[in-house]
């Protein structure tokens, strides 16, 4: 089901997919690529996997209007190469599968389920500046930061393994829902995020 499509000033476009269909509903909505989506889900092990790459193909089939192939470098980075200067950026969590299309720029998205599990990786990605601006007890300002990292991470070229290491969130703005981070070697950026009952999101 479609969540969200938000086509933003500068022509950005933002789409989410809640993920409620199963292959069987979803295949029959795609035209040209059908047989080959077919084939490509029918070597994965898990229903979880076969719904994030439908959804996915499935959001770009309505972002773009047609089925599309989408191709990834060495890194895991996508693209889509029978587009030419179509930037994206994708991300899945429990339910839901987001993708943010820019024409203009390189884009990155990251969207993270709503889980406590948050709490035990907690000491691995924060410094101790962001200890003191991002409350360690509560839960969605700590998926904020480990998401704008994500989204950093896919956004930014050459960023390390260990990128968290890379990318400080130094600013938050709960009222327009804006985070700042600087990166070491780049800068400060100015990220967006969204907070909804199932799930935060931070993208750029």
């Amino acid at each position: 089901m479609l969540y969200r499509d938000e086509t933003f000033v500068n022509g950005d476009r933002l789409l989410i997919w809640k993920m409620d269909e199963s292959a069987e509903e979803l295949l029959p909505r795609f035209t040209t690529l059908r047989d080959e989506y077919s084939d490509t889900i029918s070597t994965f092990r898990s229903k979880k996997r076969v719904q994030e790459f439908l959804s996915v193909r499935y959001l770009l089939r309505i972002a773009l209007g047609h089925d599309v192939r989408v191709s990834y470098d060495e890194k895991g980075k996508p693209s889509l190469s029978e587009e030419a200067g179509l930037h994206i950026s994708i991300s899945h969590t429990k339910d839901y599968a987001a993708l943010f299309l820019s024409g203009s720029r390189e884009v990155g998205i990251d969207i993270e389920q709503m889980s406590d599990k948050i709490f035990r990786v907690k000491n691995k990605f924060l410094n101790e500046a962001e200890r003191g601006l991002l409350d360690e007890t509560d839960k969605v300002p700590l998926l904020l930061g480990w998401s704008a990292k994500e989204a950093v991470y896919k956004l930014v070229p050459g960023l390390k393994a260990d990128y968290w290491e890379q990318v400080f969130v130094t600013g938050i703005s709960w009222e327009d829902s804006r985070l700042i981070v600087d990166i070491e070697g780049v800068g400060a950026l100015p990220l967006r995020f969204c907070v909804e009952e199932d799930f935060v999101m931070v993208y750029n």
